[in-house]
């Protein structure tokens, strides 16, 4: 490095302002005692800044040098625009709301329309099933109804509406053998809550109880054994039914 090249480094100025390591310090007091003009220009930068302390404003040449070693030495800095930065950042953030909101509604329209076809066919499912159980349990019926017929030792008694319920309709198929009694109802009056109907069979002009019922025309229905009878009825009781029927409420009555 030449004279020229030494003074326009900068190190002069570091040197003056006292910015200099031990052994930089020492080595530019070498050059200065081995080249007079290195020496000179120490002395006119000491002048000027002397003459510049009061406002402490370095020459533009001083300040040039300065900046070029600090350039030389130092790392680039980049600089940042915060603002398209920011702006970057939104635009990136709003598209990707826009992205997952549209996902999030095909989806959405996706589940929701199987869930509807789930729904759909579990409605379907609930009413085949309820078909079923109405025609299983019709052809339960039937299927007691022919192997009651078909038993010669079952007798069927017709008992027929009387009184406020001409249109009254029910079966008795008492078994002499077996002495078991089912019922089958045709037609029969809706009842209160607390209300039931309860079978009497008349044996020798005395009522046995024969049990009590509800209103079911999907089943035949069994109730208690009689031994004997000359015929069959039936009256509406208190719910659990009565010691002796109500006369007054007999809806039918059959002869065997």
């Amino acid at each position: 490095m030449n004279s020229k090249e030494y003074i326009e480094s900068g190190i002069l100025e570091l040197y003056v302002m006292g910015s200099l390591s031990a052994t930089e310090k020492a080595e530019v007091e070498k050059i200065a005692s081995e080249l007079p003009e290195i020496a000179a220009e120490i002395s006119i930068i000491e002048t000027a800044l002397m003459q510049h302390s009061s406002s402490k404003k370095p020459s533009d040449r001083v300040k040039q040098n300065i900046l070029k070693e600090i350039q030389k030495d130092s790392t680039p800095i980049v600089q940042l625009n915060h603002n398209n930065t920011y702006k970057w950042l939104a635009a990136a953030s709003v598209l990707l709301f826009v992205i997952s909101t549209a996902i999030s509604y095909t989806y959405y329209n996706s589940y929701k329309k199987t869930y509807n076809e789930l729904a759909a066919l579990q409605s379907e499912k609930d009413e085949l099933a309820g078909n079923f159980n109405t025609v299983n349990n019709k052809y339960l019926k039937t299927n007691t109804a022919l192997k009651i017929f078909r038993d010669t030792a079952n007798k069927v008694i017709q008992l027929k509406g009387i009184g406020e319920n001409p249109s009254a309709f029910v079966k008795v198929m008492w078994n002499s053998t077996s002495k078991e009694v089912c019922i089958d109802i045709t037609s029969l009056p809706t009842l209160e809550a607390d209300k039931q109907f309860q079978l009497w069979a008349l044996a020798d002009g005395k009522p046995i109880d024969a049990g009590v019922f509800d209103l079911n025309k999907d089943e035949i229905i069994r109730v208690k054994n009689i031994n004997d009878a000359q015929a069959f009825a039936v009256t509406i009781e208190p719910k659990g039914g009565s010691i002796n029927p109500t006369l007054s409420t007999m809806v039918v009555l059959g002869n065997i």
